[in-house]
């Protein structure tokens, strides 16, 4: 199985002066990204249960890259992905 053009949010760094409500925020907003590893992991194990492999071809970036990435037209996606390649 081959998982081809995800995109994997790099963890970005919370400073010591975030305040409570930060945290919070940020619990909130790693739910996605932890089901989809957790999905990932549970898939590749499935398949190493069947003798089979499974393929991630992922790019890594930056959550504010990826909500720029996001925002772009699609002319302007495919040059920036080939860009990253």
């Amino acid at each position: 199985m081959v998982s081809i053009g995800s995109i994997e949010a790099l963890p970005d760094k919370i400073s010591k002066e975030q305040s409570l409500i930060d945290w919070g925020t940020r619990i909130r907003d790693m739910a996605a990204p932890v089901k989809k590893h957790t999905m990932d992991y549970m898939l590749d194990k499935i398949m190493d249960e069947n003798n089979s492999k499974f393929y991630r071809y992922e790019l890594k970036a930056e959550a504010e890259w990826n909500k720029a990435f996001y925002m772009e037209d699609g002319g302007q996606r495919l040059g920036t992905v080939r860009d990253k390649a």
